[in-house]
Parts: structure tokens; C-alpha cells; sequence
């Protein structure tokens, strides 16, 4: 689920005003908790992507503005994929 409390979608894309975050839960516990280990700072990142790998159980990347991350661990913690991007992609 993605959720903005934007008050404009000019804002809503905005890097500088940008904070998100990832959340997980198990399938016996009914809160949702933030995951935030191995991902980059929360604030100026924006969530573009998460998928599941339907081949490998509990594998998961997650796609921003700042690269992919990879969690095998069904997204308790997550590691940087060594891609180099060109600098016109950075959005640091």
C-alpha cells in the first residue's frame, strides 16, 4: 500500500520533500513494523518499485531513487545490488 499526506502532487514528487518508508508484518502478527535496515535514510527517498521474487521464497527488491536493494530474508534486512548507475540518474 502506498499512502501520501501531500498536499499537492508537485509536492508528492519532490525530493526534497520526500520520506518514505517500508513496512512488513508477519502473517501472525497484526501490526505493521517499519523496516529500515539496510535501506538508505528515509528522508529524500522515494519508493519507486517493490517486488517479489515468485521463484526464491522470502526474496524481495525494492527500487528508488537511490538504486535496487535486495532482502532474502522475506524484507526484515536489505543489501545494496553493486550496479553503477550513470550520474545523470542520481538524484542525490
Amino acid at each position: 500500500m502506498i499512502v501520501s499526506a501531500s498536499l499537492s502532487a508537485k509536492q508528492a514528487h519532490s525530493i526534497e520533500n520526500a520520506e518514505s518508508f517500508v513496512y512488513r508484518r508477519s502473517a501472525d502478527d497484526q501490526k505493521w513494523k517499519v523496516v529500515s535496515k539496510g535501506l538508505p535514510e528515509s528522508k529524500g527517498t522515494i519508493i519507486i518499485i517493490l517486488a517479489s521474487n515468485t521463484i526464491n521464497s522470502g526474496e524481495f527488491y525494492a527500487l528508488n531513487n537511490r538504486g535496487i536493494f535486495i532482502s532474502n530474508d522475506s524484507g526484515m534486512s536489505w543489501s545494496a545490488l553493486d550496479i553503477h548507475w550513470p550520474k545523470r540518474y542520481n538524484s542525490d
